[in-house]
């Protein structure tokens, strides 16, 4: 903490805590007697230092009442909790203001099976909970808040039909460490043909299909609080069949069944990254690859962006942000500009 400084514009006093400016006052006499205090405070060792599982609990707590407040989604907090467990394995008996940059990077090169996108969750969640603490006036300082997190790798990888059809075929008949489970091949039918994240798969229940099977609404999802509406999942022929058989004779309860119980986002993954290891399929699919797909394809086909953000459940600005590189296939644009202009567009013929 430097020494006290004084702003004009605002006629007080202040000093720069982290990257924190705090008020002492218009009074110079004052305000210097509050930074010795704070001073005083610090070296006597009052100043807050939780433990990082301390300080990861608190944080818990706090996420825990947002998602009953809708401000947060259940599986971003999943999402921290994962990430800032795995770290507290490392770290939790620190002092969170003994924790520095250098401690994420070595715990980051200790987990040597994650990529990019795993890297950037990780610092997320831990910038997360510091930023968190740090406004909750919970420590002093934010050690953590200048380290950066790896760009994200734009999604390339596709899913045809023939590696569809195989990881069905493999879930149907079963084979050596994956039992038959003929309620897993309907999951992967409706990603192909919802376009939908994840967890609206999982989040999906039999109250939320509409009578006439022409789609599921569903209360709880991603943009729930950017939107506060519910989202539209519009069934394709083959999903309303596959909706039609799972609702049979039901009246509530999840549209889809794990093997223990009710489907979960974590369940779908795993299950997933299983059947590309025994399949010897190439790294890089997951359950997102599906819904990727389902977007690609459709802008491949001539649909409309402001229609497949509807269908898929996101904005268009995030449809011309992620999939921009689709409209630079120049054969497409060749037929499109033909679309355009009329086909048949001529130069006028001479009068006689």
């Amino acid at each position: 903490m430097g020494m006290p400084w004084f702003r004009k514009s605002r006629g007080e006093w202040y000093v720069t805590r982290g990257r924190k400016q705090i008020s002492l006052g218009a009074n110079k006499l004052a305000a210097f007697q509050k930074w010795h205090e704070m001073e005083a405070a610090f070296q006597r060792g009052e100043a807050k230092n939780p433990t990082f599982n301390e300080l990861a609990l608190a944080f818990f707590r706090s996420c825990e009442r947002k998602v009953r407040n809708g401000d947060i989604s259940e599986k971003t907090v999943e999402d921290y909790r994962w990430y800032i467990n795995r770290f507290s394995t490392y770290y939790g008996k620190s002092l969170s203001l003994n924790i520095e940059p250098r401690h994420v990077s070595d715990w980051l090169d200790a987990e040597s099976t994650w990529g990019n996108s795993a890297q950037r969750g990780a610092i997320t969640a831990i910038k997360r909970l510091y930023s968190w603490a740090f406004k909750e006036r919970r420590i002093t300082d934010n050690p953590l808040a200048g380290i950066e997190k790896p760009s994200a790798n734009r999604r390339s990888r596709l899913i045809d039909a023939e590696t569809h059809s195989r990881m069905i075929l493999r879930v149907r008949h079963g084979g050596y460490a994956c039992p038959s489970d003929k309620q897993f091949q309907l999951v992967l039918v409706a990603m192909k043909h919802s376009g939908g994240r994840p967890q609206d798969i999982a989040n999906a229940r039999v109250e939320y299909v509409k009578e006439d099977y022409s789609r599921w609404e569903l209360p709880k999802h991603k943009r729930y609080r950017h939107t506060l509406k519910p989202k539209l999942v519009y069934l394709s022929p083959c999903l309303r069949t596959v909706t039609m058989i799972l609702k049979a004779g039901r009246s509530k309860g999840p549209l889809f069944q794990g093997r223990r119980g009710p489907l979960t986002v974590n369940a779908i993954g795993c299950r997933i990254k299983r059947l590309t290891e025994q399949l010897k399929i190439p790294p890089g699919l997951i359950a997102y690859t599906y819904r990727h797909t389902f977007i690609t394809e459709s802008l491949q086909r001539g649909v409309d962006v402001a229609t497949v953000a509807v269908l898929a459940g996101t904005s268009i600005q995030m449809i011309e942000r992620h999939y921009s590189h689709i409209y630079q296939d120049h054969e497409r644009l060749v037929r499109e500009v033909a679309v355009c202009v009329g086909s048949k567009s001529v130069l006028p013929a001479d009068s006689k």
